[in-house]
């Protein structure tokens, strides 16, 4: 029975020291998924920060001749979770002036806007490409100034007033390299007004853009 007994011990032992094939896992298998997962979160980019710029359409009745204007601004957005959201921030500025004359005087007048935004931004990451479409949502508090003068040493004005409205943008983007970030973006404001010399005018706009960036 002692020596039966060693025996099964032996075989016991011979067997425990053999790997099953089936659990057995190539020497290299370790390294390459250390290594998708290393690349996989070097892909990841938490920050973006964009140049836009656009053609900003105001109401042609409360702003002609100056309705239509070049737009210069910059977003920020930041990554939170893991469902697509982000916070974007942004700040922009647009203006444009014209000459008008009554057949006697002429008269310069410019309109400036300086814009500060805040809202939410869902990304959709388009599968197998680097793509992105989204679309935000938030508030935009914006600062008019309207200035105008007769040329010719006569008297000027200048009045500025500030409003808030609500924001609404799309967009989708396209990295051309790991960093280096282009795209098309469409956003508007509604709902926003100011008032000039009593007379209460529209600041709401629709605006088509371009931007370049960096994601980091």
């Amino acid at each position: 029975m002692h020596l039966i007994a060693l025996c099964l011990l032996a075989q016991a032992s011979t067997a425990a020291t053999i790997p099953d094939p089936a659990f057995v896992q190539p020497a290299g298998a370790s390294i390459r998924a250390t290594r998708g997962l290393a690349e996989g979160s070097s892909d990841e980019r938490l920050w973006t920060i964009d140049l836009l710029v656009g053609s900003r359409a105001f109401d042609e009745d409360d702003w002609a001749p100056v309705d239509t204007q070049t737009s210069l601004g910059v977003l920020v957005t930041r990554r939170i979770g893991e469902e697509g959201w982000a916070i974007e921030v942004g700040a922009s500025t647009s203006n444009d002036d014209a000459r008008l004359t009554d057949g006697v005087d002429v008269l310069k007048f410019e309109a400036e806007f300086v814009e500060a935004s805040l809202a939410g931004r869902y990304i959709i990451d388009i599968p197998d490409s680097r793509s992105e479409a989204y679309f935000a949502l938030g508030v935009a508090w914006q600062d008019s100034t309207i200035k105008a003068r007769i040329l010719g040493g006569g008297p000027s004005m200048e009045e500025s007033e500030s409003s808030i409205g609500a924001l609404l943008g799309l967009g989708v983007g396209w990295r051309a390299t790991d960093v280096l970030r282009l795209g098309l973006d469409l956003r508007g404001v509604l709902g926003s007004e100011a008032e000039f010399e009593g007379i209460d005018i529209s600041t709401d706009y629709a605006q088509v853009g371009v931007f370049i960036g960096a994601a980091f």
